[in-house]
């Protein structure tokens, strides 16, 4: 004879697919993300008590299979694109939206913050990359100039442990850069709670949060391909290096046209780059996250 749990839990699982099923009829994409994480996170609740009271029961288990196939699902069909890197994107406003509207930014505090070495930069350098008044092919200019993406070859590692970054993306300066030189900013879609909850990967996902209001953005631009440094331990990536970096973020809290309230992170060189060396700078990733997907414990 089934429990009463079982028996819920069997029910549950129906509410969940055809709860979650229905979330895909909801018009407009924003709206249709912002629906589907409403009605995922209160069934969210109801499995996690269900899952206290009873984390055996295999009607349970069930349960909470049915919420991340269903999770999955939406996340693939419904998936907003993320830009694929090219010269192009650079010519691109900096943020946007899930509907590729550029979101404009009026007003920025008069000097950033850096997390590593509590340095101040002043917004003047910043603001250059967030007019919008210029064309696509002067805000590429403002990139290419400096900074060049290209693949990354044997020559480039820092460490032979890095082989894996051969034939992956990394920056490099185009011209000798000066110690506090601005490099750019961190750009991409930026994501809501929502739009980041149905985010399929989330490796180039940076926190905007401000104000107390949550998001994040997705970065897509030359600066979001810039590599990092690992420490490693018996061959594999066991944390951030604690050296070795030449550039790095400062925080600075903006105001879009629309009254958004999001930080921006624009780059500054910490020391002289020279043409040609390449650019990096710490991701802050937490030791755990690093063997997780980079070290020990990475999937093969």
């Amino acid at each position: 004879m089934l429990s009463s749990t079982s028996c819920f839990a069997d029910a549950l699982a129906d509410r969940i697919r055809s709860s979650l099923q229905q979330t895909a009829q909801t018009s407009g994409l924003a709206a249709r993300h912002e629906r589907f994480y409403e009605v995922a996170q209160a069934l969210r609740s109801e499995i996690l008590e269900l899952v206290s009271e009873e984390p055996d029961d295999l009607a349970v288990l069930k349960c909470a299979q049915a919420f991340r196939e269903e999770t999955q699902s939406f996340k693939q069909r419904h998936a907003i694109v993320r830009l694929a890197y090219s010269p192009e994107v650079d010519q691109r406003y900096p943020f946007r939206d899930e509907m590729e509207q550029p979101i404009l930014i009026t007003t920025l505090e008069p000097t950033g913050r850096s997390r590593d070495r509590f340095e101040r930069y002043p917004a003047d350098a910043v603001w250059p990359y967030l007019q919008a008044d210029v064309t696509p092919s002067q805000r590429g200019a403002l990139y290419h100039r400096t900074l060049v993406c290209r693949r990354m070859q044997r020559a480039d590692l820092n460490d032979a442990r890095e082989e894996a970054l051969i034939g992956e993306r990394g920056v490099f300066a185009a011209r000798d850069i000066a110690v506090g030189e601005c490099l750019g900013v961190y750009g991409g879609r930026l994501l809501t709670p929502a739009t980041y909850y149905t985010c399929l990967d989330d490796s180039f996902v940076l926190s905007t949060s401000a104000g107390g209001i949550d998001s994040w953005v997705d970065g897509e631009n030359i600066l979001a391909m810039a590599n990092t440094i690992f420490a490693y331990e018996r061959g594999k990536a066991d944390r951030q290096a604690e050296s070795g970096y030449n550039m790095e973020a400062a925080v600075f809290e903006a105001t879009s046209r629309c009254g958004r309230r999001f930080a921006i992170r624009a780059f500054f060189a910490t020391e002289r780059v020279a043409a040609g060396a390449e650019l990096r700078w710490n991701y802050r990733y937490a030791p755990d996250l690093i063997r997780q997907r980079f070290g020990a414990h990475a999937a093969v």
